[in-house]
């Protein structure tokens, strides 16, 4: 045997023992390496039907030709570069702005269409706060003061869990242990476990819950779990009967699981088409409502900047209610923001919803991107 094959079979041996004795998680890690947003091919998923009676919006071309000829500053080259060249160089899938109740700009990328689902990793978490907000007003949970040991009789008498409140966890503060940007950290491992709970029940407080914000995936893995049981129902279904089906979906969505038939990984695996993001996105900008029909409360919405967020976060950049709230609430922008350049953004001032699905981790070019559009005299000023 020569020096290449007996290293191979090392590897080989290694990755088997290491899915024997610990689960498929380190072998999933080792052998996936780093997310993409076509993982849904990688795990097993709950479907969404697309609603029965989809919403199609209404296009113009009124601002085709400054958003085919306007100039933006690359970062990297130094130089100015179209709309299309930056985006495509930031590995762009698909793009979408929304101004004043029509499309006014959609492009797709990289062999992708308007029907192709991609993974939004991080932009589950908001999707899991509207539907937090839509469960309470439906006596499901009474107040996001209760502890979650309310709803998870499995951690009651657990003196990690035991203080901590749903509040919290919308909150990023539960004060739980969270390893990062190490070799098999905390953000890896709950991305690829087949037993996402097991793993949640060997996490420990570091910190008094409610007393610091730490952006930690742990926190969304219980507010899905706390929805679940509060509902009786699995996340995918409560996304079809209270957000899908009422907006009007056009396509189908799917939830990828811990394993089969097990529980959707709340913050990080949902799948979705760029239009249905942006009617998602049309909720929020609308206080609520969409297609005519008020779906998620007007007042769970304003808790994204009425409710004080956690301590210890960045002056101009806070995180609260699962979202992100850019340039301390001007405006009153929010931003859902995923992994590899997934982006759904947020403008009331200038009535602007944006959605961004990408393939890299670029966002310098991104920002850039976005800030002009939004800021931009010919669209912001076309009332």
């Amino acid at each position: 045997m020569n020096s290449i094959s007996a290293n191979h079979m090392k590897s080989l041996l290694i990755l088997l023992f290491m899915n024997l004795f610990t689960g498929c998680t380190y072998y999933n890690m080792v052998v996936h390496q780093s997310p993409n947003a076509d993982d849904m091919k990688i795990f097993s998923n709950r479907s969404i039907s697309p609603g029965s009676h989809p919403f199609h919006f209404n296009y113009s071309n009124k601002y085709k030709s400054y958003l085919d000829t306007v100039k933006l500053y690359n970062p990297d080259t130094k130089q100015e570069s179209t709309l299309d060249s930056l985006l495509s160089q930031d590995k762009t899938s698909a793009f979408i702005i929304y101004i004043n109740n029509q499309i006014v700009c959609e492009k797709y990328f990289r062999g992708n269409t308007e029907s192709k689902a991609s993974c939004v990793f991080s932009i589950s978490k908001s999707i899991l706060s509207a539907l937090t907000g839509v469960v309470i007003s439906n006596g499901y949970i009474q107040s996001i003061d209760q502890r979650i040991t309310d709803f998870i009789p499995q951690l009651k008498g657990n003196p990690n869990f035991n203080q901590i409140t749903i509040k919290q966890l919308l909150q990023m503060s539960s004060g739980l242990d969270w390893e990062k940007n190490k070799t098999f950290d905390d953000d890896g491992k709950f991305y690829y476990t087949s037993n996402i709970r097991r793993l949640i029940v060997r996490h420990k407080l570091s910190r008094v819950p409610g007393s610091n914000w730490e952006y930690k995936n742990i926190d969304a893995e219980l507010l899905g779990w706390v929805i679940e049981n509060a509902t009786g129902a699995t996340l995918s279904d409560l996304v079809l009967k209270y957000l899908w089906e009422p907006m009007g979906a056009e396509f189908g969505a799917y939830w990828s699981l811990d394993s089969k038939n097990g529980v959707e990984k709340a913050s990080s695996s949902f799948n979705a088409c760029a239009r249905d993001l942006l009617k998602f996105g049309c909720i929020y900008l609308n206080n609520g409502k969409f297609n005519d029909k008020q779906i998620v409360p007007q007042s769970w919405i304003a808790n994204i900047f009425d409710i004080p967020a956690s301590p210890n976060q960045q002056p101009l950049l806070k995180h609260n209610f699962l979202w992100w709230i850019p340039n301390d609430g001007a405006d009153r922008e929010i931003v859902a923001d995923g992994y590899l350049g997934q982006r759904v953004t947020i403008n009331p001032r200038y009535n602007i919803v944006i959605v961004k699905l990408s393939e890299a981790n670029s966002n310098a070019n991104l920002d850039k991107v976005l800030w002009y559009i939004i800021n931009s005299e010919a669209l912001s000023n076309a009332k």
